[in-house]
C-alpha cells in the first residue's frame, strides 16, 4: 500500500504543479481494485480528493 500512497502523492504533486499527463491515474486505479477492503477504505479519502482534482482540471464539477 505504501507504493500506492507514493504514487498518489506523485499524481497529486503533478496536478498541483499543472504537470499531470494522462496515464498514471488509470494505472493506479487498476491496482487499487486489487486491494483488500481495509486498504481501499484507508485510501478512499485520498482517492476522492485526487479524483476531484482531476475532474476540476477538465472543467467538471467535483
Amino acid at each position: 500500500m505504501t507504493t500506492i500512497r507514493e504514487r498518489l502523492a506523485a499524481i497529486e504533486a503533478d496536478l498541483d504543479a499543472d504537470n499531470y499527463r494522462p496515464g498514471p491515474w488509470s494505472r493506479l486505479i487498476r491496482n487499487f481494485g486489487s486491494l483488500n477492503d481495509q486498504d481501499k477504505l484507508a485510501l478512499s479519502a485520498d482517492i476522492t480528493r485526487i479524483s476531484n482534482k482531476l475532474h476540476r482540471r477538465n472543467g467538471y464539477p467535483a
